[in-house]
């Protein structure tokens, strides 16, 4: 087994040190890594999972069947399945839940529309109407007003929830929008696109964006909305950026990373796939010195202190999910 054809799939939102792995192909077998103990506890074999969440509360995850068209919304840790939604004539890119896991939505990546669903009830709540062009990317602000969706027509789209209607549309990247996430008090919004770019956005009036240049990959904020993790376009290089001043605080040097997720206590974990160079593994970095000081970082290893879960760790985690890829 090649540890190369697993990726982090997502972070719990309550338990940073908790992550679905996924396989990459035929993405039929899931994990559930701790990343702590540096093993995988449970593993689920009931299906594909071409797309994945977590719910609000940690306690269970949403997964995607495209070969079946279904949603299975499954509890944590041991996978029983709960509810499940039937998703005729789309192609679900990404998922995600309000803040009071009542509603799910997913991106179509074929036809655009956002689809929501009513979780208790476990049935289609309808569709967001606006977006044509194909849909890469969504995301829900932690207040549960505003959903943001990003699309192949480089366009980002905001909506009100509770009115089911699109208010904005946010125009700047010249490349399909593939990433959104929202800051925690729900005012700002970051996007990613296919251009190398990272722009912030304030949802509540209509401003021109400021921008991050040549980034690529994810990103994601810490607990407090202060500092931003980003990846830079040589994909070697971790950059960590004060807001809202965009000061860039500190750089170093890491393995291409394809998750990223601040714990509570100012440690960051960084989720790498691998290269023909370097094992898959999570890095754990202890970051709280410079998280709580002013100083401005040039590029730098010293200051950071990690741990990881290297590839031996990792395979022996993940006894009989297939055989490796040609």
């Amino acid at each position: 087994l090649q540890t190369n054809h697993f990726v982090v799939a997502a972070f719990s939102p309550t338990n940073p040190r908790l992550a679905l792995v996924v396989q990459v192909f035929p993405r039929t077998a899931m994990g559930l890594l701790d990343v702590a103990a540096g093993s995988v506890t449970t593993v689920f074999t009931n299906g594909r999972a071409d797309a994945v969440c977590f719910t609000p509360d940690g306690r269970q995850f949403a997964r995607w069947d495209g070969s079946a068209s279904r949603i299975w919304l499954q509890r944590i840790p041991f996978g029983e399945i709960v509810a499940s939604f039937a998703t005729t004539n789309i192609y679900v890119q990404q998922m995600a839940f309000t803040p009071d896991g009542r509603t799910l939505a997913a991106c179509d990546l074929q036809h655009g529309p956002i689809e929501l669903f009513d979780v208790p009830g476990q049935r289609s709540a309808g569709r967001l109407l606006g977006q044509t062009s194909r849909g890469h990317s969504l995301a829900i602000s932690p207040d549960g007003r505003w959903l943001a969706s990003g699309g192949q027509d480089q366009t980002i789209r905001l909506w009100d929830l509770a009115a089911r209607k699109e208010v904005r549309q946010l125009r700047g990247h010249r490349a399909a929008v593939f990433a959104l996430a929202f800051s925690p008090d729900s005012r700002s919004l970051v996007s990613g696109g296919y251009d190398g770019t990272i722009r912030f956005w304030d949802v509540t009036a209509p401003t021109p964006p400021t921008a991050i240049t040549n980034v690529f990959g994810t990103f994601a904020f810490s607990p407090d909305g202060r500092w931003l993790i980003t990846q830079n376009k040589r994909r070697g290089i971790a950059s960590l950026w004060e807001l809202p001043a965009l000061r860039l605080a500190q750089e170093w040097e890491t393995p291409p990373f394809q998750s990223a997720v601040f714990s509570t206590n100012a440690g960051l974990l960084l989720a790498s796939l691998g290269t023909s160079n370097e094992s898959p593994c999570v890095r754990s970095f202890s970051l709280s010195v410079n998280l709580s000081s002013s100083l401005v970082g040039t590029r730098s290893t010293a200051s950071q202190t990690f741990s990881e879960i290297d590839g031996t760790r990792w395979n022996a985690s993940l006894p009989g999910l297939g055989e490796p890829i040609a």
